[in-house]
């Protein structure tokens, strides 16, 4: 049971300090070749987390668990991983990422004061620029094959 004075944020970021941590002890045994990417990874989210640990801490409000969830945003963007995994097997891995990244930024900056055709190249552009990113990382420098879809 989780003490009044102690919040969900501060459990889940010691939680989540312990899995990276764990992840990083247990790639201790493998070659460099495999150990590259999982470690990577593991440092990458114990630094995020003791940010978040941190950030924790030192925040003087507690909010009310799921107080900011929009429901509705939630669902539609559940519904679009779904169809992104889908995409994924069709279209291959670079072309599926820069249509769900450019479709679920423009969603997500409908409430923002620019006017269409900037949400439309704002979302373009950086969908392209991230999903070549992570493409060009995973596929030339953790050496893992990517699924090409119906081009490949």
């Amino acid at each position: 049971m989780i003490r009044r004075n102690m919040s969900y944020d501060l459990v889940f970021s010691l939680v989540l300090v312990f899995l990276s941590l764990a992840a990083i002890w247990k790639t201790k045994g493998l070659n460099e070749m495999s150990y590259l990417f999982p470690r990577t990874v593991s440092i990458i989210l114990l630094f995020l987390s003791v940010m978040y640990l941190a950030v924790v801490l030192v925040r003087k409000e507690r909010p009310k668990l799921f107080e900011h969830i929009h429901k509705r945003q939630l669902f539609i963007i559940g519904l679009g991983m779904v169809a992104y995994v889908v995409l994924i097997g069709l279209l291959g891995f670079l072309l599926a990422s820069i249509i769900y990244l450019s479709v679920f930024t423009w969603y997500l900056m409908m409430g923002e004061d620019k006017p269409g055709n900037r949400r439309v190249f704002h979302s373009a552009w950086s969908a392209m620029a991230v999903s070549v990113f992570f493409f060009v990382l995973f596929r030339y420098i953790f050496n893992v094959p990517l699924p090409a879809g119906i081009f490949g």
